[in-house]
């Protein structure tokens, strides 16, 4: 996709809020390189797993990668026979002890969600990896004394020869001879060696080796000579103690290595899962929709807003491609045409990375091999291009690259220059896409382009509305009216001289065809027939309410008729079964009496 469009439609703001929502770098990492496919079914795959897990979102089912690393470099060392760190091993349990809690809670919910449980298949647990390095590792990345039953019997005579030296240290403290040669009666440790504090003036008479000085020279760390053997003892057995470390922590790495594909394997499903969670994330915080896909250039934008603005957003509804290949946008300058292009132009971006797009169900858009976007000053000091020359230039390298495949975004088109010279190679340039059947939604000011819509089959008219009562634009887009720049109703408005307002008129009357008469007089006759269509709209609405409510009256009547039934039918077997009861009591006592008497 060219990186001109990508730049100028902001799909890095894109990129950076998706990133946002991974929980792991390696989806992390796959939201910051996302571009824009061209190819169909990836694009359908990929909305589909966006679906999908925004499915679980709003079920309140999230997928959960809490624990993950990424482990890939500690993979490929192990694999190459390196020695990985406790810390490395750790973190290989956490992401394999997530990827096994991964598959499990997807495959419960296949019928939710196939296209995950594809990725969730590809998950290798590696249980005996995992538990292997549980046994031998604590949590705090130390290797635990019954990994094997040599490092259990080097820690335990290790912690024998503290207790002995610690009691000899102890009673050399107390002892009579040597108390007064101490600055102070503590035990403390030089490196690896235990030490008593002693003064200067009795080294000699202490014995021993010094390990350390103090600052004012006053005070000898001494290892009394007494323990010397004791602390080379601890010595040893700690350099044995480090050689079985190591070759617990080299055989564990070696496990891992056996198993580093599938490790590098389940990393890669990881990331891809952390990745679709992270859009279905941003599907949920925009209120998106996955739209209707089509590769015959139809683009039927309800209700879309531009992800990037600040709330409020006006949304609008967009066609393209079906009636007509070229829309022409007119009207004020910040009412919103920009926005407009924009908005289609990252929506169409967004679509084809796999993206949610933020409209209504029943949006429709279509796959294009190339959009090509020219907005905003491309004016180049560098280059020495003026704000003309440089939509040219962009305008004039993207031509010959376009066809019926391709969707183009123009700003302003023929702007930055002599307006007649202007409307006149906006219109060739119109005519040039037309005739490759290419997919355009431009702006412009010019009044010229408004009756060349008019003229040209497969061109439509548009327009932004504007309030001239509260000078503000209402954002709302019109298709099938040319809109106006209303720049003497604003000029008026914020005060210029009447005179000058009234001779300003007079100019413009003068100036105005025949063919403005006619599009004037249209543009009358599409907004009534608009008015009479949202007329028409609200009299359906209204009456489809009615219906409903006599339709729920009538259901309610239903069940009231049949409560009643049911009631009555109750009461009448009721009232029969007292009858009977009665009638066989009397019975009874008709049989009886003959016996009395």
């Amino acid at each position: 996709m060219n990186e001109h469009t990508l730049k100028v439609l902001e799909y890095q703001a894109i990129r950076e809020r998706l990133t946002a929502h991974c929980t792991t770098p390696l989806g992390a990492e796959r939201a910051k390189q996302l571009t824009p496919s061209t190819d169909l079914e990836v694009i359908r795959l990929r909305l589909q797993q966006t679906s999908e897990a925004r499915r679980l979102i709003d079920l309140a089912e999230e997928m959960s990668l809490r624990g993950a690393q990424d482990v890939r470099h500690a993979a490929g060392l192990a694999r190459a026979g390196g020695v990985l760190t406790p810390e490395a091993l750790l973190s290989i349990a956490d992401t394999l002890e997530t990827a096994r809690r991964l598959r499990t809670f997807l495959l419960a919910r296949e019928e939710k969600c196939p296209a995950l449980c594809v990725l969730a298949r590809q998950l290798e647990p590696l249980p005996d990896v995992v538990s292997e390095i549980r046994r031998c590792l604590r949590e705090d990345a130390t290797v635990a004394d019954d990994a094997t039953p040599e490092l259990a019997r080097l820690r335990g005579r290790l912690r024998q020869l503290h207790a002995r030296i610690t009691e000899r240290l102890q009673a050399l403290l107390h002892s009579s001879r040597v108390r007064p040669m101490l600055q102070e009666p503590v035990i403390t440790l030089r490196g690896d060696r235990y030490c008593l504090p002693v003064k200067a003036e009795y080294r000699a008479q202490f014995g021993g080796i010094v390990h350390d000085v103090s600052a004012s020279g006053a005070t000898l760390f001494m290892e009394p000579q007494e323990v010397v053997d004791l602390g080379n003892q601890i010595r040893e057995t700690q350099i044995a103690e480090q050689r079985e470390v190591e070759r617990v922590l080299a055989q564990l790495s070696a496990r891992v290595g056996k198993h580093a594909d599938a490790l590098l394997l389940t990393c890669d499903a990881l990331g891809e899962l952390d990745f679709i969670q992270a859009r279905a994330l941003l599907s949920a915080e925009w209120d998106a929709v996955e739209p209707a896909l089509n590769t015959r250039g139809k683009i039927r934008l309800l209700r879309a807003r531009h992800p990037l603005l600040k709330p409020p957003v006006v949304p609008i509804d967009v066609e393209l491609g079906e009636r007509f290949r070229i829309l022409l946008i007119t009207g004020p300058n910040t009412g919103g045409k920009t926005v407009t292009l924009k908005t289609v132009g990252l929506l169409t971006l967004m679509m084809q990375s796999g993206l949610h797009v933020p409209a209504d169900t029943g949006t429709e858009m279509a796959v294009f091999q190339k959009v090509f976007a020219d907005i905003g000053d491309e004016q180049s000091i560098e280059q020495s291009l003026s704000t003309f020359s440089g939509h040219i230039t962009h305008i004039a390298a993207m031509l010959p690259r376009c066809d019926e495949h391709t969707l183009v975004l123009l700003d302003e088109l023929g702007a930055g220059t002599d307006p007649a010279e202007g409307a006149a190679l906006a219109q060739a340039i119109l005519d040039y896409l037309l005739a490759r059947r290419t997919r355009v939604m431009a702006t412009t000011h010019y009044g010229e382009l408004k009756s060349y819509a008019y003229a040209r089959q497969g061109v439509q008219n548009a327009s932004v509305e504007f309030d001239v009562q509260t000078l503000r634009p209402t954002y709302h887009l019109r298709i099938g009216t040319p809109g106006s720049s209303h720049a003497i109703v604003i000029a008026q408005r914020l005060g210029l001289p009447s005179s000058v307002i009234e001779t300003a008129r007079a100019r413009l009357a003068g100036r105005e065809t025949e063919a403005t008469n006619i599009m004037r007089r249209l543009e009358e006759e599409q907004r009534a027939l608009e008015q009479e269509r949202l007329a028409a709209q609200q009299e359906r609405v209204h009456a489809e309410t009615l219906r409903k409510q006599l339709q729920q009256q009538l259901e309610k009547l239903e069940e009231e008729r049949q409560r009643i039934r049911e009631q009555v039918a109750q009461e009448v077997q009721q009232r029969l079964q007292e009858l009977l009861q009665q009638a066989e009591e009397a019975y009874r006592r008709l049989r009886e009496q003959p016996r009395e008497n």
